[in-house]
């Protein structure tokens, strides 16, 4: 093994081979990370600084008065809409986090997708997992016990987690509790955090709501509160 030094890092470079060292200026031979970096004057404080990328300012700070000076000469509306804000900081590999992009500031803030691209949105996520390894939704040991007891109740015979799997409607992406094929019935076993204020929450109502219009089935729920 052969290790000659960067001349701006001082980091060590070892080679394999002698004659790739022996070629090599060891006087002007720099790493591969510093061969990529450009020397740069920072628009702000005018400081020289090396740069891999097409950066404008020298550290953050700076780049904080570049953004206010951006937002009050009137070229965006918002700090959000400045292509600064926008980069990552490649070597975290995390958006730069000094700028606020919350709230107002935030270009998707007010916005709200339709029930259709949700849709579609879920099932792309589901294809994406399954795609590695098979996935399957959490569920309620409880919930089997109870689907089960009603089941024999009233004369139905439910798939559910325990018994064959959750049925999976795949052209709404939605994953049900328990479903009797046989009679075109679903049942669902609503927990505590279904309800607001005792109500069944918005998101649960529309759920039921498409797969209901999707199955043309009988749609039944039964809850914890049945069981205290």
């Amino acid at each position: 093994m052969y290790i000659v030094k960067c001349i701006d890092c001082n980091n060590n470079i070892e080679f394999k081979y002698e004659a790739r060292f022996k070629k090599i200026d060891h006087d002007m031979f720099k790493c591969g990370k510093c061969r990529k970096l450009i020397i740069k004057n920072c628009v702000i404080c005018n400081t020289e600084f090396r740069t891999a990328n097409n950066g404008k300012t020298c550290n953050p700070a700076c780049k904080m008065k570049l953004v206010a000076l951006t937002v009050s000469n009137g070229q965006y509306e918002n700090i959000s809409q400045i292509p600064e804000v926008k980069l990552k900081v490649t070597q975290k590999g995390r958006y730069f986090s000094k700028i606020d992009v919350s709230g107002h500031n935030n270009p998707h803030y007010g916005y709200i997708h339709s029930d259709e691209t949700k849709r579609k949105q879920r099932i792309r996520r589901l294809e994406s997992l399954n795609a590695k390894t098979p996935c399957y939704p959490g569920y309620n040991k409880t919930a089997c016990t109870r689907i089960d007891e009603y089941g024999q109740q009233h004369g139905y015979n439910f798939q559910h987690a325990e018994n064959g799997g959750e049925y999976f409607i795949s052209q709404l992406g939605y994953y049900i509790d328990g479903y009797d094929k046989e009679k075109n019935v679903v049942i669902e076993y609503d927990e505590k955090h279904h309800f607001k204020n005792k109500k069944l929450r918005e998101k649960d109502i529309k759920r039921q709501k498409e797969i209901e219009d999707y199955l043309k089935c009988k749609f039944i729920r039964i809850t914890e509160f049945d069981y205290e």
